[in-house]
């Protein structure tokens, strides 16, 4: 049986891979997109990634841990409209061609809100101009 820590699950750890070569390591929640705002509070937009855009390649944001303190500081600063969090447990990354998720345990993965179950990796990729979006 896994032994909780204040993070979770013993072990509990998603690695994100980026285009960059650059890799972070993850006891929190990794949220990748490719438009912002990322969802409304009512009319509040909610920013995680401010720069995302179609025209762009993907915005990841990676919460490196995600205690209570952290959480509440993340919403803190999302609620009060800034442009994504602050604080040295969030990490963001913009307009990457590709991002490479491994995690120790299965994790819940969605997409557009739609669950597609759990997955150990996931490789994320950006097609420019794959999408023509009319206003």
């Amino acid at each position: 049986m896994a032994e909780l820590n204040e993070h979770g699950v013993e072990g509990d750890s998603i690695e994100v891979e980026l285009s960059t070569g650059e890799e972070i390591e993850s006891t929190g929640m990794v949220v990748v997109q490719n438009c912002a705002p990322w969802t409304y509070l009512g009319a509040l937009p909610v920013n995680l990634n401010a720069r995302a855009s179609f025209n762009a390649g993907l915005d990841v944001l990676i919460l490196r841990k995600l205690g209570l303190s952290d959480a509440a500081r993340t919403a803190a600063s999302l609620l009060v409209g800034r442009d994504g969090p602050d604080g040295k447990h969030a990490v963001t990354h913009h307009d990457l061609s590709r991002i490479r998720l491994r995690a120790s345990l299965p994790q819940a993965f969605q997409l557009d809100g739609d669950y597609l179950g759990e997955r150990t990796e996931l490789e994320l990729g950006s097609v420019p101009k794959a999408l023509r979006v009319a206003c």
